[in-house]
């Protein structure tokens, strides 16, 4: 097993607009059972006819702490050139590093390429990468080319131990423990999960260096949870909280074993909810529905929320009975989202209602589904001019984080139909524009709903969304500096506090070798420009991962059309 992450975050990747200056979207929530977020595989391949070529990059792979080589490390050269003039892809190219930790990549087109490498109780590492998960840096080879003399120094992983006890204090056998990263680097670093031995004892290792909470789950035999029907075990997080916002963070360091991490169990007093699911559309029955309670108030784009979501999930209950009767037992105290689900043949129901749980078991809880409605809208250009609808996206993006989104293509003549669309509160997003236009506005029932969100009832009604692209936005120029000197980075356009939930508000661009960077088509308003070395792109899921760097930002104020010169500062990679 290689030092890489096992934890499927509840977020999908990042939607961007153009490939020179991306608009970034925020994460749309995806369906259980799905696996999203950033995901970066390293897979062995042969090159096919149209990949094969005679350049090579070769180099050697060492152990960053003792200089050793690493042997049996794979190595993947990964293609991040433009297209091809013959339209054909490259496939990725793996190998293996010798004895020596030698390595060579043999029979590559000319082109750039991103370097990987990864091993056995190493964190894995792109070359040129200042950080752990960073994208790291390009390796430009022509034809017949061979680069030479590349190194990786691999950083080891590291190893957290601790023991789980219940509550008469007996070790537990067979409990659940993960390592789930957090921090500025969570989603990219290695996360694992192992059970406990007979004597309670538990070893998580190949954990890349960096910020971990450590959770456990533990589940009792069936006999015992009757014995004992209002109390349940939940999942619990070091030192002993079931709030992950407020569990201790753990600091993993490389090639170093963190000791000690000790929890126990206790059964908490838990209560039955119960109720129905009703179908208000009159339409197909809710035997095949599903009822999932969720604790209100979290966001999965953001902080802990989507560690709490995979922690929630295990309340849940399929409809039994053709009255739509759903029972889930070992619910603690807190306040819930009951949603239900339903799919037939041709449409999909939805509904939720908010249960407040006490000590005494929930009653009655009636939970009316309905099918989504169908939405219209209408993209336009200020000013009118010949423009192709027909690489636009509309998407609809849960403001909760607890929905499912939808995107939509536009048709050439600018319109666009959300089909089935679930009642909720959403933000309205569009990407595939050219950089020199901005998301202007967004208006429904007479409205504009940029700011205060798209809401969409089960009664659907004839108002329609009309969407609005202008040309007139602002231009940024400047250069990113570190001492004295024009330095490469990555910019990032972040608008100001009050607006950080606006995808269409950001900008992200790299700069060119001489540090120069200009950011076009960027909308009216108060923003913050960071310099970035090498950026998490985390933070425009979690705009709260910003705030070590807030001091660090320029303020700039935009008027529409207004163009404006800056120069910034690199923020290093290691803060």
């Amino acid at each position: 097993m290689r030092c890489r992450s096992t934890i499927a975050l509840l977020v999908t990747s990042l939607v961007v607009a153009s490939a020179s200056a991306e608009r970034l979207a925020f994460a749309i929530p995806i369906a259980s059972g799905q696996v999203g977020g950033i995901v970066q595989n390293s897979q062995s391949s042969q090159p096919n006819s149209a990949s094969t070529g005679n350049s090579a990059i070769e180099g050697t792979i060492v152990d960053a702490q003792t200089g050793e080589p690493v042997r049996k490390a794979e190595v993947t050269a990964i293609w991040s050139g433009s297209r091809r003039t013959d339209n054909s892809g490259v496939d990725p190219q793996s190998v293996a590093s010798d004895a020596n930790g030698h390595f060579a990549i043999n029979g590559l087109p000319a082109g750039k390429y991103r370097l990987r490498a990864e091993a056995n109780r190493f964190a894995a590492q792109s070359y040129g990468s200042s950080r752990f998960g960073g994208r790291g840096k390009d390796i430009e080879v022509a034809a017949g080319q061979s680069v030479s003399g590349i190194e990786f120094r691999l950083m080891p992983c590291g190893v957290v131990t601790g023991e789980v006890h219940d509550e008469s204090g007996d070790p537990v056998e067979g409990a659940m423990v993960q390592a789930i990263p957090v921090g500025r680097r969570r989603g990219f670093q290695g996360g694992n999960q192992v059970q406990t031995n007979d004597l309670g004892q538990y070893r998580l290792y190949n954990l890349a260096p960096g910020q971990y909470v450590v959770q456990v789950s533990v589940s009792r035999p069936e006999e015992q949870q009757q014995q004992a029907a209002q109390q349940a075990y939940v999942p619990l997080f070091y030192p002993g909280v079931t709030d992950p916002g407020s569990a201790s963070t753990i600091t993993v360091d490389s090639g170093t074993e963190t000791q000690g991490i000790d929890l126990d169990i206790r059964p908490v007093h838990a209560v039955r909810v119960s109720g129905r699911v009703v179908n208000d559309s009159g339409g197909s029955g809710t035997q095949n529905a599903y009822v999932m309670l969720m604790p209100a108030g979290l966001d999965p784009r953001k902080r802990m929320g989507a560690v709490a979501m995979m922690s929630a999930s295990r309340y849940g209950s399929n409809v039994s009975g053709p009255r739509g009767d759903f029972d889930i037992t070992g619910v603690p105290a807190g306040s819930y989202w009951a949603t239900a689900n339903l799919q037939d043949d041709q449409r999909q129901y939805q509904g939720r209602v908010l249960v407040q749980v006490g000590d005494a078991d929930v009653q009655g809880v009636s939970i009316p589904v309905s099918a989504g409605v169908n939405l219209m809208g209408h993209v336009r250009t200020d000013p009118q001019r010949q423009f192709d609808y027909s690489k636009l996206v509309v998407a609809a993006v849960p403001a909760d984080g607890m929905m499912g989104g939808e995107g939509v293509a536009v048709r050439p003549d600018g319109g666009f139909v959300f089909e089935n669309l679930m009642a909720g509160s959403y933000r309205v997003t569009v990407s595939g524009f050219p950089e020199e236009y901005y998301l202007k506005s967004v208006r429904f029932g007479g409205g504009d709903v940029l700011d205060t969100g798209l809401s969409v009832d089960a009664t659907g009604g004839s108002a329609q969304l009309d969407v609005l692209l202008s040309a007139g936005g602002s231009t940024i120029s400047g250069t990113v500096m570190k001492d004295g000197k024009p330095a490469q980075a990555t910019v990032f356009l972040v608008p100001d506090a009050p607006r950080r939930d606006r995808q269409d508000l950001y900008s992200i661009k790299s700069t060119q070798p001489d540090g120069s960077f200009t950011l076009i088509g960027l909308p009216p308003g108060d923003f913050k420009l960071f310099g970035f070395e090498d950026p998490d792109p985390g933070v425009v899921n979690d705009p709260s991962l910003l705030q070590p760097y807030e001091a660090k930002g320029t303020s700039v104020s935009l008027e529409e059309g207004q163009k404006q010169t800056v120069q910034l500062e690199l923020i290093p990679a290691q803060e």
